[in-house]
């Protein structure tokens, strides 16, 4: 038996009794999207923010044009260019194999949100590795860890700490995105 067709989900309001597997399942697209875009999102951002903070000045220049447009415009503009702006593009993407992806709403609304919950999440890990203090790292340099080991050990789990409040704010608005 569909969770729908079940007798007690009748009782309510008329609203819940018309709409309310259309809701759910809604709210099943939208958990499902956001998840995605969080989580691809914070795997780009560790390595932009990495970037922009320790990268060769031409990278860390590219990178903070890519977070100041892609933070500066409002998000139903860059979903949009996405989707309308790419998909003008068909002979392109067909060429490339990659048609399936951009002529479907639900994966241009994903690359749209990946790389604009990257942008911000980037900021925010930037932050948060600048806010350790000088001294941690150089305590890991002194009892002899590599840079990778003192960034992975030291470093980032403690920007991991200082993040958190400010990256699950930026989930709840991604959250509310959605509906665009």
């Amino acid at each position: 038996m569909n969770w729908c067709e079940y007798p007690g989900w009748a009782v309510g309001s008329e609203v819940l009794q018309n709409y309310g597997c259309r809701m759910a399942t809604g709210l099943g697209l939208t958990l499902q999207l956001v998840a995605i875009s969080v989580s691809l999102g914070f795997l780009l951002a560790i390595g932009l923010a990495v970037a922009r903070l320790y990268g060769p000045r031409w990278a860390q220049a590219l990178i903070n044009g890519y977070t100041t447009f892609f933070r500066g415009t409002p998000l139903l503009c860059q979903l949009f260019l996405v989707y309308y702006g790419l998909g003008q593009f068909r002979l392109f993407w067909t060429d490339l194999g990659l048609w399936w992806f951009f002529r479907e709403p639900f994966y241009c609304a994903l690359l749209t949100f990946v790389i604009n919950t990257a942008a911000y999440q980037a900021e925010i890990l930037r932050g948060a590795i600048q806010s350790i203090p000088r001294g941690q790292v150089n305590a890991g340099q002194a009892v002899g860890m590599t840079y990778g080991q003192n960034m992975r050990l030291v470093v980032l789990p403690q920007a991991f700490r200082n993040m958190l409040p400010v990256l699950l704010t930026q989930t709840i608005i991604l959250f509310q995105d959605t509906s665009l």
